[in-house]
């Protein structure tokens, strides 16, 4: 199923590149992203002790503070909805799919739910106030409360459906079933949806433009898989902060930019999904048969 879904978001990148008209379904984002959400907080086991570790002040520090601080003040000469982009990668927080990634490389599963848990409920909160500290005072319009209400919705109501339905047993094992389907068909059309609503800007791009951007994406995501890899020496943990930093929720920044800017703020997200997923599968090939 894992390598359909792979093969599923690459064909989804390449239709999507070919058939530019993904600014006509970009309604559909916010239904099938809540989708998504939903049946994944109906899977994740979470505690409130889990939430008590120092692990997850690391990702407020380096990844709300350091890392975006880097990627403003370096793509200074970058058009601005590129640039623009590139920050939204970088406050994105760890993807809700991120502890299927942790499982399969017997990382720690504790510290990888309380973190994709935690970042993805604050998020209506630091996308609103990153963005605002750092692009209010340029030339563009940053819808900041509208964002925090969309985000708000969007994460809570999944969130608070979930509760509810977790508590009926068999209910769940069905909805859990149908997730095994529902979910991956909802991210791949997510991602469809997103490259071909960008599509003809990614088109109008000059090579050397492309090449540029696409280098900067590489090393924002080579970088922050490094930079989680190198914060602990148990290797549990090295592992898990190696996703958290690295793995990022494209599906709900993607969102974020087609519903509040202008398609070629979505570029860097399309470039971001596809090397963080050639990095997601290193890291398998790497540890899926170590022992620790």
């Amino acid at each position: 199923m894992r390598k359909i879904v792979s093969y599923g978001i690459y064909l989804a990148i390449i239709l999507g590149l070919i058939f530019p008209i993904g600014t006509e379904y970009k309604s559909l984002i916010p239904i099938l992203l809540a989708t998504i959400l939903f049946f994944s907080f109906l899977k994740l086991e979470y505690k409130l002790n889990h939430f008590f570790c120092k692990e997850l002040f690391y990702y407020a520090l380096i990844g709300l503070i350091i890392i975006p601080s880097i990627v403003f003040y370096l793509t200074k000469n970058l058009e601005t909805n590129l640039r623009l982009g590139l920050f939204l990668v970088s406050i994105t927080p760890t993807a809700i799919g991120a502890p299927i990634i942790v499982d399969l490389i017997k990382g720690s599963k504790e510290l990888i739910i309380s973190n994709v848990v935690l970042y993805n409920m604050l998020s209506p909160i630091t996308y609103s106030i990153l963005l605002h500290l750092y692009f209010n005072k340029l030339e563009l319009i940053i819808p900041t409360k509208l964002i925090f209400i969309k985000l708000t919705i969007m994460i809570f109501i999944p969130f608070i459906l979930a509760l509810i339905f977790r508590n009926f047993i068999k209910l769940k094992e069905k909805l859990s079933y149908i997730s095994k389907y529902v979910s991956p068909i909802s991210f791949i059309l997510v991602i469809g949806v997103a490259v071909s609503s960008a599509s003809l800007n990614l088109r109008q791009l000059k090579l050397i433009n492309l090449l540029i951007i696409s280098f900067y994406v590489l090393i924002l995501a080579v970088f922050s898989f490094y930079i989680g890899s190198i914060l602990s020496k148990k290797s549990k943990i090295k592992k898990t902060l190696t996703i958290v930093f690295g793995h990022k929720n494209s599906t709900l920044t993607t969102w974020v930019a087609l519903s509040n800017f202008a398609p070629p703020v979505v570029i860097p997200m399309i470039l971001y999904i596809i090397f963080h997923h050639i990095i997601n599968g290193f890291l398998i090939y790497k540890y899926i048969d170590s022992k620790d």
